[in-house]
């Protein structure tokens, strides 16, 4: 699994169980056994797309985080060039307001996203959801 951009990627991994590593600055490409965390920054910069591409090569699913507290705008239909499904994410749902949280919706959608799920790591919301979803993606699906 790929997650790209925004704030709160490593505190989403390590919330839905697949990242056994401290959470901190990602400051490089960092590999986990089931996950990759890339830097926010690679998602800002387009000469770094070619980075983002080749490491979602492999994945199973990608998630496109957008913290809806910085209104970035994700790049137009960058999601249609990535081979795996990409779920977006809204994180930090327990401090954003309703407009700030459907702003990080349109830019998701603006990128490809058609999937969106809106998340507070912090408070748990939406996130049995999201697992739910990610673990059938991976074909981790639990009976």
């Amino acid at each position: 699994m790929n997650v790209f951009f925004g704030s709160g990627k490593t505190s989403l991994l390590k919330a839905l169980g697949i990242w056994g590593q401290d959470v901190r600055k990602t400051e490089a490409v960092s590999f986990g056994d089931e996950a990759v965390d890339t830097p926010g920054e690679f998602f800002d910069m387009p000469r770094f797309y070619h980075t983002l591409i080749t490491t979602s090569v492999k994945a199973g699913v990608i998630l496109l985080v957008a913290d809806p507290l910085k209104r970035s705008r994700h790049s137009s239909r960058f999601a249609h060039a990535l081979r795996a499904p990409v779920i977006g994410v809204i994180t930090k749902l327990d401090a954003a307001s309703q407009d700030d949280v459907d702003a990080a919706r349109r830019s998701l959608k603006n990128s490809g996203v058609s999937e969106i799920h809106a998340v507070s790591s912090l408070r748990g919301d939406g996130m049995e959801a999201l697992g739910e979803r990610v673990r059938k993606l991976r074909g981790c699906e639990t009976k």
